[in-house]
């Protein structure tokens, strides 16, 4: 059917068009019985028809194969084009490409950064709350920070102390630090967080520890956990990095 469809087409279109012509005179036959003129007849058939044009457009839609022939003819007319002018063509396309490319990859952040849920478990449960100073919500100068604010250390034990909301609270911060690395200095994010966000993410560690609640004792030696890609980019994935299994 879509072979005919193809390569059929003038008679395909002869039989549409002998298809509608027969309801017409048959729709015209009945209207002269009633006692009409034949032009009278006629007209009103035509009338309750609808166009004939529009009719055969429906019906070619319908069909098997019309998506087929409408790639088809899309393919002819672009052929068409790039033949009278291949320059534009060839500007045109890659035009297209590179915008294809900037949509794609710009997916691919959205897609990673809010639609993707995140690698912990029972990640639809994690929220990220800051402490908020609504007077200054009206003052330009201070637009910037009264929905971020710092309340401090104290604040926030304070706040989970009382709060009734969450199974678990964790506090953690991040900001950017230059790790040098003989000679080939660079930018890395530097995180704080305490051992109850490693509880509250649900992941373990690939290799030695994580944080517990003796790190965080006055006079306890300083402990670094490094993040996969890190390990991978900074230092090659060698396990020695770790010294003395922290």
């Amino acid at each position: 059917m879509i072979w005919r469809r193809l390569f059929e087409k003038r008679k395909i279109e002869r039989d549409l068009g002998e298809e509608i012509e027969h309801y017409i005179t048959e729709a015209t036959e009945q209207k002269i019985a009633g006692g009409l003129t034949r032009e009278e007849a006629r007209r009103q058939a035509l009338i309750e028809f609808g166009g004939v044009e529009q009719v055969k457009e429906i019906m070619r839609q319908s069909r098997t194969g019309a998506l087929f022939e409408t790639v088809l003819r899309d393919i002819r007319y672009a052929l068409r084009v790039f033949l009278k002018n291949p320059s534009f063509s060839v500007l045109a396309v890659l035009t297209a490409g590179l915008g294809i490319a900037a949509a794609a990859s710009s997916f691919s952040v959205v897609d990673g950064v809010l639609l993707r849920p995140l690698p912990y478990i029972e990640s639809d449960r994690l929220v990220q709350i800051w402490a908020t100073l609504p007077m200054l919500r009206n003052q330009p100068a201070a637009a910037a920070v009264w929905d971020h604010f710092d309340p401090g250390y104290e604040g926030y034990q304070q706040f989970r102390q009382r709060q009734r909301s969450f199974d678990e609270v964790a506090v953690f911060s991040i900001e950017s630090a230059s790790m040098v690395q003989l000679a080939d200095p660079r930018r890395i994010n530097l995180g704080t967080a305490e051992a109850s966000l490693f509880r509250l993410i649900g992941l373990p560690a690939l290799h030695g520890r994580l944080i517990q609640e003796d790190d965080e004792k006055p006079g306890a030696p300083g402990i670094a956990v490094l993040g996969y890609d890190s390990w991978i980019k900074n230092f090659g994935g060698d396990p020695n990095v770790m010294a003395g299994g922290s």
